[in-house]
């Protein structure tokens, strides 16, 4: 979404360098979504990990065995 803004105000601002500035865009959009995607994948994974963490009692004190089995899940 910002790239399609930055675009916007090139074509606007300076009409003559919107040809030339279109490949950088488009060189840059890869690594601008591997960026976005590992961010959402972190979140995910974050609120994942705190999910399964409530789902047991904060008095319970796992051993190494029942922790593994917990993950295992």
């Amino acid at each position: 979404m910002g790239q399609v803004a930055v675009g916007i105000a090139i074509a606007v601002l300076v009409p003559q360098l919107t040809l030339r500035a279109l490949p950088l865009q488009l060189l840059a959009a890869c690594p601008l979504a591997i960026l976005l995607m590992m961010n959402q994948m972190d979140k995910d994974s974050i609120s994942a990990s705190s999910h399964r963490r409530s789902l047991l009692p904060a008095s319970k004190l796992l051993n190494r065995d029942e922790q593994l089995a917990q993950l295992r899940v």
